[in-house]
């Protein structure tokens, strides 16, 4: 009898744990963004805009801890700036799988893969990583968040000659997001 309580308790238990973590939503904020000429402080129009939001989940779906994290793109885009320069990534709703939470979001404005996209999938863009600048006489920018508000590590290495960096922590806890993107000049 023991051991039918015992293995019932561990049943209900791990139901309830597990059950919490499952059909989970998440809502990430709606991020816009002005992309204007440093110099001139103009907006630029028809400026390409990548942008990628990776999930990550680190335990089991019995919450087990994980060997290693394992990551998931949650979402990919490609859109240009307007006439105004500016682009608009609406507010997004994703189901998570166990233990699992929106973790990195990258944005990579006027950088690009040669030749151009149009032909390929967005996720050739994201697996290079080396491209060019489609308007010639100004540099790319790479926005970084990550959802922590005290991580500081970041994997993407500094490139002065084609972009330059912004980081923006722990904004996945704003109910929205506005930003002004200063391109360099060459």
């Amino acid at each position: 009898m023991n051991r039918i309580v015992i293995t019932l308790v561990l049943v209900v238990v791990i139901l309830v744990l597990t059950s919490c973590r499952f059909g989970q939503t998440v809502e990430v904020r709606p991020l816009t963004i002005h992309v204007i000429d440093s110099l001139t402080k103009e907006p630029i129009q028809g400026a390409i805009v990548y942008y990628k939001l990776e999930a990550m989940r680190n335990r089991n779906s019995l919450g087990i801890p994980l060997p290693h994290e394992n990551y998931r793109d949650l979402t990919m885009k490609r859109v240009y700036t307007d006439n105004s320069g500016t682009v608009l990534i609406p507010k997004q709703v994703f189901r998570l799988k166990p233990y699992e939470e929106p973790r990195f979001e990258y944005v990579y404005i006027n950088l690009d893969l040669n030749p151009s996209p149009k032909e390929q999938d967005i996720g050739d863009f994201f697996e290079s990583l080396q491209g060019h600048n489609p308007i010639s006489y100004l540099k790319g920018m790479i926005i970084t968040n990550h959802a922590s508000t005290f991580v500081r590590d970041w994997s993407i290495p500094p490139d002065d000659a084609v972009f330059t960096t912004l980081h923006n922590w722990g904004t996945f806890l704003k109910e929205e997001e506005i930003i002004t993107v200063e391109l360099k000049r060459w």
